[in-house]
């Protein structure tokens, strides 16, 4: 088949290679050609990836370990709880929210491990809300008198999470 001369133009520094998934030939630059897997386009390399790059072959494959906070959010006693707090308040304790609902550690459970379990140390909050708390006040949250508020400034020196650990620390948790 002859090529017109802007085919042969646009192709003379092309090298035929093959597809890895499908087994099509492709046209690749030379500066291409230094990759050891080729693919005719994104959907055969992302077929190609699901097959080959799973479990032990995976680049985050850790040996079949998980997290501790993995761990923690699926185990059984946890989510029985979560639920329960979740079908125990109507909406998000922040805007009233009913949709995308999230339980929150008012407590970091990574800083107050005794405290992740215990009831009182839970609030719901939407989707939304949940996500703007954690980037603004590093995930800490004061409950009082049925209003939620964000914990402002350093907690270390917050009379109002003084008072909630306390309280919490009381309840002997």
């Amino acid at each position: 088949m002859q090529q017109t001369p802007e085919q042969y133009k646009k192709n003379r520094l092309k090298y035929s290679v093959i597809c890895e998934y499908c087994g099509c030939t492709v046209l690749k630059a030379k500066y291409q050609l230094s990759h050891p897997i080729h693919f005719c386009n994104n959907q055969c390399k992302g077929k190609w990836m699901s097959e080959n790059l799973k479990d032990e072959k995976g680049y985050n494959w850790k040996g079949g370990k998980h997290s501790r906070s993995h761990n923690f959010v699926n185990n059984s006693a946890y989510r029985s709880l979560r639920q329960l707090i979740l079908n125990e308040n109507i909406g998000c304790c922040s805007c009233s929210g009913k949709e995308c609902l999230q339980v929150h550690h008012v407590l970091p459970k990574f800083r107050y491990s005794k405290l992740k379990m215990c009831k009182k140390n839970l609030v719901v909050l939407c989707f939304e809300c949940h996500q703007s708390l954690h980037k603004l006040t590093n995930g800490m949250y004061v409950k009082q008198a049925n209003s939620v508020k964000p914990v402002t400034g350093d907690a270390v020196g917050n009379t109002e999470l003084s008072d909630l650990i306390n309280t919490l620390s009381d309840l002997n948790v």
